[in-house]
């Protein structure tokens, strides 16, 4: 699943002098790195398994996927023992990713916000029967079932600092529907910051009818993926034009 709200960790560092469209300089990965790295990945595959349990035709498909789901649990489980050492006491060594949630998966969208989604799925030009509401774990574009699952993290936190956390259902649609679907097959794994990248990038340019707000949020969305990832780029001439306005 290619959800809206997923965060990576960097491994790379632009030194003394500003930033190109490629990264200068990168620095090899520490073992707390790799074992995040891991963890994320073997918490993306749990995902991918929850959902196809809840999506199941038969027991026998369901019972699959659940003995899938708690093999990548418990790999995650030991990726993260591996991540800290102490440091004097209790105090672990490691760097935060970029903070912010948007509002909570597990919110059950009300009949209201639906119409109000619906009304943004039709000004985006997503086709009926794309989404899917309160389906799935989490907001994302499921590449099995070439379906959209839209949950509550599709709300905003309009009180965060950060482009993803803040913009709106619509721009999430967006994301999803120009920068998932309409790119799948893609060549890049769910999760993959050059995944995320380019779709918020894609949404930002393609999208119809999207605010100045919309489009710069997405814009930054994608730059701020490709930072996570420890990748540092000037913003290129479209994306000057859409987040300053020259």
């Amino acid at each position: 699943m290619h959800g809206i709200s997923t965060y990576y960790e960097g491994i790379s560092h632009a030194p003394e002098g500003g930033f190109r469209d490629h990264p200068r300089e990168v620095r090899p990965a520490s073992p707390q790195y790799t074992a995040r790295s891991r963890q994320r990945y073997a918490e993306r595959m749990a995902q991918k398994y929850r959902d196809r349990a809840i999506v199941a035709q038969t027991p026998q498909q369901k019972a699959q996927a659940q003995n899938k789901v708690r093999e990548w649990n418990a790999e995650a489980k030991r990726q993260k023992s591996l991540q800290f050492k102490p440091v004097g006491g209790n105090i672990r060594a490691g760097r935060d990713m970029a903070s912010g949630l948007r509002r909570a998966a597990s919110i059950i969208l009300t009949e209201q916000d639906i119409s109000s989604l619906e009304c943004d799925a039709r000004a985006l030009g997503i086709p009926k029967g794309v989404l899917q509401y309160n389906r799935g774990t989490k907001t994302g574009f499921i590449d099995d079932l070439g379906i959209i699952c839209v949950r509550g993290d599709v709300l905003p936190d309009p009180d965060s600092v950060i482009a993803r956390d803040r913009m709106s259902p619509r721009a999430v649609l967006a994301h999803e529907y120009y920068g998932h679907l309409l790119h799948h097959p893609s060549e890049y794994p769910a999760g993959d910051w050059r995944d995320e990248y380019r779709a918020s990038r894609s949404a930002a340019i393609n999208a119809p009818n999207l605010s100045d707000v919309e489009r710069r949020d997405l814009m930054v969305d994608a730059y701020d993926r490709a930072r996570e990832a420890g990748v540092y780029m000037e913003y290129d001439e479209e994306a000057r034009r859409i987040i300053y306005g020259y």
